[in-house]
């Protein structure tokens, strides 16, 4: 009997996290569709999510995950209410408060994901920021710096978790990582559209700084075809 129980609840645990995770990449789908229609002008090239910003989305997982568990485990009610009265005996009033400032911070969290953007058109590159939601535009031609790469290490035994990156520095100093990719305007993967850009920046005489290193342990992760794009642009120079 016991067994079945935990066997239960184990299937409740895993279930609630299914359901996470496909509301997330639905949740994650329809920000992707807003900030398409809301912040980008029609004819872009593709978008970043800024970092760490990018990561909010986390918090919205852990959400949801606590809110299934909620639902579907008595268990995880009763360790709910359980808190509720801790919490009670501290702060009397708490629940006053409690649903306004639950609001308050996933609407601000929701923000901070959705307008912390970076969009790529052929002209040049429009940052958004919560304090300036409107963005403000930065030519190719204003660029400072490029550095790109592949950062991780090679564990043995292990698929290799480092990334491609491809960082430029705008004239204000700020560092947009252009490999981090949010949604594009076209179905064509974004890197071979960086590999053009690349092309491009190099022509208008921007230094660029670029590192080989880990490119081969690329093909355990990516197909060949975008680690060659890849290569073309860390081998590229002037």
């Amino acid at each position: 009997m016991k067994l079945i129980k935990i066997i239960g609840k184990t299937l409740l645990f895993v279930l609630s996290l299914v359901l996470a995770v496909v509301l997330t990449l639905l949740f994650l789908l329809l920000l992707s569709y807003l900030q398409q229609k809301i912040l980008m002008p029609k004819q872009h090239l593709y978008w970043i999510m800024k970092s760490p910003y990018s990561f909010l989305f986390l918090f919205f997982e852990v959400e949801l995950i606590a809110i299934m568990g909620y639902i579907l485990s008595k268990d995880i009610k009763a360790a709910w209410h359980y808190l509720q009265n801790k919490f009670e005996r501290v702060l009397p009033h708490w629940k006053r408060w409690r649903n306004g400032s639950l609001l308050l911070v996933n609407v601000v969290l929701l923000y901070l994901l959705f307008i912390h953007v970076s969009v790529l058109t052929e002209e040049g590159i429009i940052d958004h920021s919560a304090l300036n939601p409107q963005g403000t535009f930065h030519p190719y031609e204003s660029l400072s710096a490029i550095d790109t790469g592949i950062q991780g290490e090679k564990k043995k035994s292990f698929t290799f978790q480092g990334e491609f990156y491809y960082k430029v520095t705008l004239e204000n100093g700020s560092v947009l990582n252009l490999a981090d990719m949010g949604g594009s305007a076209t179905e064509e993967d974004f890197r071979f559209v960086l590999s053009r850009l690349d092309k491009r920046l190099l022509d208008l005489g921007i230094p660029k700084t670029a590192s080989t290193d880990n490119l081969s342990y690329l093909y355990e992760t990516l197909d060949p075809i975008y680690v060659e794009a890849i290569e073309e642009m860390l081998t590229r120079s002037e």
